[in-house]
């Protein structure tokens, strides 16, 4: 079993203890490459009265602080450290004792290109049913709103 999405372990019953990660299978034309693991995307909106503070949330949000945080709690990490990596699900207690180091065995893939800016751009409602009702970004805000706070409060 791979799963690197914490909230899908949650729902194991107290008793479903007997699995275990491996790494995902490659493609025989990418051996060795990760799929994507569980991407998120941030960015500031063009109209925002408030871009240099959104973006030092952002900032503060993939920081080596808040990335460590992140992976001891189960979630994977866009970081390329390698101290943020093996700290993956360390306070999570349902990896306790499994082989996590599964998750990052093979190379990461490469990023996409850049959407061309010639394309019709989608709105995000159509993708993900609208930010406000977004799961991941309820997920983020959960996650890091109480760090946030104390961090922006000093």
């Amino acid at each position: 079993m791979h799963a690197d999405v914490t909230a899908a372990m949650d729902s194991f019953p107290s008793d479903f203890v007997n699995w275990d990660m491996v790494s995902l299978p490659t493609m025989t034309e990418a051996r060795s490459i990760n799929a994507q693991l569980n991407p998120r995307f941030y960015y500031t909106m063009n109209s925002s009265k408030y871009k240099e503070d959104a973006f030092k949330v952002i900032e503060f949000v993939l920081s080596q602080e808040m990335q460590l945080a992140a992976s001891k709690a189960g979630k994977t990490t866009v970081l390329n450290n390698e101290e943020v990596k093996k700290a993956y699900g360390r306070d999570f207690g349902k990896l306790k004792g499994k082989n996590t180091n599964a998750l990052y065995y093979n190379k990461s893939v490469k990023p996409a290109a850049a959407r061309d800016a010639k394309l019709t751009p989608v709105p995000a409602e159509f993708v993900y049913g609208g930010a406000p009702r977004c799961k991941l970004f309820i997920e983020l805000a959960r996650a890091f709103a109480g760090m946030l706070f104390e961090k922006f409060r000093e």
